[in-house]
């Protein structure tokens, strides 16, 4: 699947990770496109996940525009924006 990021070059790749291993799974998933190309954006969507957003975006190492999430509706909010925004 990350090959396939490489060369379609989407506008924005989404991370979905649940418990109990979703932060290990999504630092490692993160790094990886990121690694491929700078100018990737990535939202990391942590499902069910009830602890301090800001601190765990600072934990994953999120650049300072990618998003992190916990719901369906904030990721939708948050790239209909921002495809928006970049249109």
């Amino acid at each position: 699947m990350l090959n396939q990021v490489s060369s379609i070059k989407p506008a924005v790749v989404c991370i979905s990770a649940l418990p109990p291993f979703a932060l290990n799974h999504a630092a490692n998933l993160y790094t990886k496109p990121r690694s491929q190309s700078a100018e990737v954006y990535v939202v990391v969507c942590l499902w069910q996940f009830e602890g301090d957003s800001t601190a765990t975006a600072i934990r994953l190492k999120l650049a300072k525009d990618h998003g992190l999430f916990t719901t369906l509706p904030q990721v939708l909010h948050h790239v209909a924006a921002r495809l928006l925004k970049t249109s």
